[in-house]
């Protein structure tokens, strides 16, 4: 393959990686570069203008590849004027991308998708797959955070839940996404408190309209109202199966949080699209429909990230009590779930994770409150702050009244959890008491916060900072965590 060509190809990967995140620049702009490639091997080759024409709109990577490698070692002067014919025809080229997005531009991009997903799994399981370019009318609007999650999946096999507890189902779901394997599938997050359930009634409609055959859909229930779950959809049944994640485990797997987006998988299992509007769901799934199923070529499985040799020792370590709580320090952190925010909500994404076990009626807790508002307002990069209590929103709201005190007054995160099953997990019978959870979920340091000094913070934080890099931005790394601090 030629220098120039090479460069060409992978400049196409580059700005399809951006636009499958709806970061990068125009579906149609992309196009231009292939239609470029395209154009050079149509005037190197003895075809018809008409069939030019052809091979300039629909060629597929494949074809590229194999036009390059069939050349003989005099095309040199050949490549040469194909290179200024096709610099002479790009502003024709980009003049018909950025005019929209045809059907068979579409179905070119699909095409080439295809080729270069075969030839990724082919050549090895591990190989993350190619991924599509959605144009942009089918990209909703996400927060970077929520789209941040959503890219580690993207060109992998899809997430299991198998093993994970706290999973409960409506409706009759599969074992494992593997036994929908040969179908599309659109996993789509969703939660039936504040009329959500239109999130999956929008979806069927989207579905319906566009004719869709031979497709699943799975819908997943936040955490968030998950208790409720059952009642309010015998009231508002939907037509797909409902995985209720009432722990956060599974929603973390696939980078779902609280806005609704949703995955598409192709056939042959691999993650092609992800945080799509409910006509963009449809439109992709049709794309996906179209493609053929090839049962020998294994879906993309992510490479696990090496462990980093001695992690254990790079945290400090404390001795002594901890109070009247069960010691967890060096071992994975309970779920970190709550019932409601009585601020906005605060997720660690990788920061410490400070819980502050408190009560309004409490004391000491609020003589605490200080020590941890400064702590939070320090280190905001490194540290979560969030104030945990098990009373009613009645009861909060009585006590912050008698103290002359409103939920900004802490500054820092605020949440209730009035069946207190954090606080059950950790066994704690008296309060304040605080545990810190490092990005990798781990209790690094429990006791009473005014017992949190200076010195202690900075050494959890900088172990943190030094374990938080020890894996890049494509190894192969989970989304982060946001609902769940366990494993």
């Amino acid at each position: 393959m030629s220098t120039s060509i090479a460069i060409r190809l992978a400049t196409a990967g580059i700005l399809g990686l951006g636009l499958a995140l709806g970061t990068g620049p125009a579906h149609g702009q992309s196009g231009s570069d292939s239609n470029q490639s395209s154009s050079k091997q149509s005037s190197s080759s003895s075809s018809s203008k008409s069939s030019s024409k052809q091979s300039s709109s629909s060629s597929s990577d494949s074809d590229r590849s194999s036009s390059s490698n069939s050349s003989s070692d005099s095309s040199s002067s050949r490549q040469s004027d194909s290179d200024s014919s096709s610099s002479r025809s790009s502003d024709s080229d980009r003049s018909s991308s950025r005019s929209g997005q045809s059907d068979s531009d579409r179905s070119s991009s699909r095409d080439s998708s295809r080729d270069r997903s075969s030839s990724s799994n082919s050549s090895s399981s591990r190989t993350r797959a190619a991924f599509d370019a959605p144009p942009r009318d089918w990209v909703d609007r996400l927060d970077r955070d929520d789209r941040t999650a959503l890219e580690p999946l993207l060109g992998y096999v899809a997430p299991s839940w198998q093993g994970v507890d706290g999973v409960a189902w409506i409706g009759r779901g599969p074992q494992s996404l593997s036994d929908w394997r040969g179908r599309p599938v659109i996993v789509q997050s969703f939660t039936s408190r504040m009329n959500g359930v239109r999130i999956a009634e929008r979806l069927a409609r989207a579905l319906e309209a566009a004719q869709v055959e031979d497709l699943a859909v799975l819908l997943v229930h936040i955490p968030e109202g998950a208790e409720h779950a059952p009642k309010v959809l015998e009231r508002q049944p939907v037509p797909y199966p409902v995985l209720v994640d009432s722990t956060g485990r599974v929603a973390d797997a696939f980078g779902f949080y609280k806005r609704p987006t949703n995955l598409l998988i192709d056939r042959q299992g691999n993650v092609r699209y992800a945080g799509l509007t409910a006509d963009g769901a449809a439109a992709a799934a049709k794309v996906l429909a179209a493609e053929s199923y090839d049962p020998e070529v294994p879906a993309a499985v992510r490479d696990q990230p090496e462990a980093v040799a001695d992690d254990a020792a790079a945290f400090p370590t404390f001795t002594g009590s901890v109070g009247r709580a069960r010691d967890l320090r060096g071992k994975a952190a309970p779920p970190f779930v709550v019932d409601r925010w009585m601020s906005d909500a605060d997720a660690p994404n990788g920061r410490l994770l400070v819980i502050d076990f408190f009560a309004t009626w409490c004391g000491p807790c609020i003589a605490s409150v200080p020590h941890l508002r400064s702590l939070a307002r320090a280190y905001p990069q490194d540290v979560c702050v969030v104030g945990l209590t098990d009373e009613s929103r009645r009861n909060y709201d009585n006590g912050l009244r008698k103290r002359n005190m409103k939920t900004e007054d802490f500054g820092y995160a605020i949440a209730s959890d009035p069946q207190a099953r954090v606080k059950s997990a950790f066994a704690v019978t008296a309060i304040p008491h605080i545990a810190i959870v490092s990005g990798d979920g781990v209790v690094r340091w429990q006791g009473h916060p005014q017992r949190l000094d200076d010195a202690t913070i900075r050494s959890l934080i900088e172990a943190n900072r030094q374990s938080a890099g020890s894996a890049g931005p494509d190894s192969g790394s989970a989304p982060p965590r946001r609902w769940t601090r366990g494993s």
